[in-house]
């Protein structure tokens, strides 16, 4: 069965009629009977946004469906008479309210406002309200959007610590005066269970308007609203009852909670819930918020992407690791009791040293030696203090098993591996080999990876055929459970996989079988999706394994199937294929690309059947594949 996650619309991208909610919003506008064409979609709500993997940007939405994209656009548009749409401003009995600053916005500060980031780097030029009479509002901790209501009452979406819609009253003179709010004060990050998803429990508003009928129509876009949030546009009656809602998140690769059944799935920085009971679209729900930028607004979630994400749960604690689609590194998250927030705990350069990244707050300290002895180093941030904050003096390395590594996983045990070579590891030559970062134990503040003493773990050549001896593997996954390391040979698309038991703990591991994944490029050299018509190749990129089964993803059509988003499943006793799984009709047939280190996830369920999470960045939603083998 192909449930799905993230996107109220599951039948993807415009480029395949599909139905897909945008990734994420800046801001909304409201149409009512007057200005449209067809009234019947009134309230009809329009998003103002950039890049777009779904290609819905600038979509229109109504009664819980896109109906529309770009017709409405924000610019003016003199062909046709349209007026185009101004936001951040709002017009009553001839005073105007917009939201204003004291200088012009820089380019850093314009892309932390979009994304509703935290402002403490741009605090001389904070947002404020600014009526045309001169008269200001300065009340409001972050102002992002301003509309009238029908009475004349002026709503501010805030998206400050209070995360809610402040309502004034705006007299003709005098000063405007604060009468009531919408929404639960603190938002998504109130107590009494922080993070906990709610119908008012608004994360990162990003407006408001009004429909004919009065109804309240706000638009959320989550913190950072591009890559870990998402669209979020509620609208409820006149009354403040829920009437509908529309929802999208950007790319991910999520994982499944393995004590909950296959029902929990996390995101970088969001946590959903399955009820495989119902239908595929009626199946998912989002459940939790994860990141809460106001007490750490040093996580390293709010600084860069991450899009890739592993859920442990060891000595009946959870974890979250996290990384980006390019396996620059994976960041360690601790969760706090009766909280659904997950604290930053340490951070694992990977394919990037993260010397200078902004996560480090330049705290970090100097490095000697020049760029060759530096070549396999990477910086490590451990919390030593439990404070969830990066500080001076809790910064030390790790050397990668060669300079380009970049393949990741998370074992059962929260071991963190590097794909290497397929050999013994050379000091002399520095490379060969994977690594292992062992968990360690938990600190008495929670944090993970206490004692932790990385290692090589030695590849025997003997194992690997002549040709591939020595060869890098760009991915690779190991299951603790047989102590087996699956590998595949290619820094980029995978071409034949290694199957070695007693890879950690024996003396004398033994391959249990290779795989060729059918690679075939046409004879195109290193070919590029964006560059190259790849459609009737097979490029293998991503697999993820199981003690039972191999799923292997393809950046374009897969060999079977020959539709995008195609898993070939294998056999781990010896290889064989076992079938295929492809995007069924629940959701339009169709799914992006496989093209991050991680796309997908498994778990067996205690019934044997499999829930099977994938990326499906082409329609702003992650696969949940449920299948009994």
């Amino acid at each position: 069965m192909n449930h799905w996650g993230g996107n109220t619309g599951g039948g993807g991208s415009s480029l395949a009629n599909g139905d897909a909610i945008s990734n994420f919003v800046v801001d909304i506008a409201v149409l009512k009977k007057s200005q449209l064409g067809n009234p019947d979609l009134a309230p009809l709500v329009i998003t103002k946004s950039y890049w777009d993997e779904t290609n819905w940007g600038d979509g229109g939405y109504s009664a819980g469906k896109r109906v529309t994209k770009g017709e409405f656009y924000y610019q003016a548009h003199t062909d046709t008479g349209w007026p185009g749409i101004v936001f951040d401003s709002t017009t009553y009995n001839g005073i105007t309210a917009s939201i204003a600053h004291a200088s012009d916005l820089s380019y850093e500060q314009q892309n932390a406002e979009d994304q509703g980031l935290p402002l403490s780097s741009f605090s001389s030029n904070l947002p404020y309200v600014k009526l045309s009479d001169g008269r200001t509002i300065t009340s409001v901790a972050y102002p992002t959007g301003v509309s009238f209501d029908g009475t004349g009452r002026l709503w501010i979406a805030d998206n400050g610590p209070d995360q809610n819609f402040k309502i004034f009253n705006v007299p003709s003179t005098g000063t405007p005066t604060q009468v009531t709010t919408f929404g639960d004060t603190g938002g998504v990050f109130a107590g009494p269970t922080k993070g906990l998803a709610g119908e008012k429990r608004f994360w990162g508003p990003r407006g408001v308007g009004f429909g004919d009928n009065g109804e309240i129509i706000v638009g959320t876009s989550g913190i950072p609203g591009q890559v870990q949030g998402g669209t979020d546009v509620r609208v409820f009656d006149s009354s403040g009852t829920a009437l509908w809602n529309v929802k999208g998140i950007f790319m991910h690769a999520p994982d499944i909670d393995p004590s909950s059944n296959g029902t929990s799935i996390y995101t970088a920085a969001q946590r959903y819930e399955m009820d495989y009971s119902k239908v595929p679209g009626k199946s998912w729900k989002q459940a939790a918020v994860t990141l809460d930028p106001f007490r750490f607004p040093g996580d390293q979630r709010l600084l860069t992407a991450n899009e890739i994400a592993f859920v442990r749960v060891i000595n009946g604690k959870k974890f979250l690791f996290t990384s980006n689609m390019y396996g620059q590194f994976v960041a360690v998250f601790r969760f706090e009791a009766n909280s659904e927030i997950a604290i930053p705990a340490a951070i694992f350069g990977i394919a990037s040293n993260q010397r200078g990244a902004a996560w480090t707050q330049g705290k970090e300290p100097a490095w000697d030696g020049d760029a060759d002895a530096n070549k396999n180093r990477r910086q490590v941030w451990r919390d030593t203090n439990g404070n969830g904050v990066v500080d001076t003096g809790e910064f030390s390395d790790v050397q990668m098993p060669f300079p380009y590594a970049a393949g990741i996983d998370v074992d059962d045990n929260g071991n963190v591996w590097v794909a290497g070579k397929l050999n013994v590891h050379n000091n002399a030559f520095r490379e060969g080999g994977n690594l292992v970062i062992p968990f360690g134990s938990i600190d008495a503040n929670g944090v993970p990876f206490s004692g932790s003493t990385p290692k090589f773990v030695d590849i025997p050549i003997s194992l690997i055929p002549t040709a591939d001896q020595g060869v890098s593997t760009g991915h690779m996954r190991y299951l603790a459970a047989t102590d087996t390391a699956v590998m595949a040979t290619g820094d980029y698309y995978s071409y034949n996989l290694y199957v070695i038991d007693g890879h950690l703990k024996s003396t004398t591991p033994t391959l249990r079988f290779k795989l060729d994944l059918g690679y075939n490029s046409l004879g195109v050299s290193n070919p590029d999706i964006l560059q190259t018509d790849t459609s009737k190749m097979v490029l293998p990129n991503v697999f993820a394994a199981d003690v039972d089964y191999l799923y292997v993803g393809y950046i374009d059509n897969g060999p079977d199937a020959k539709v995008r988003g195609e898993i070939t499943v294998y056999s781990m006793v010896d290889g064989h294929k076992v079938g295929w799984i492809v995007p069924g009709a629940e959701t339009n047939h169709f799914a992006g690309n496989f093209d991050m280190r991680i796309g997908i996830q498994v778990r067996k369920m205690a019934d044997g059947s499999r829930v099977i999470t994938a990326e499906e960045n082409g329609g702003g939603k992650f696969m949940v594949y449920r299948w009994v083998p």
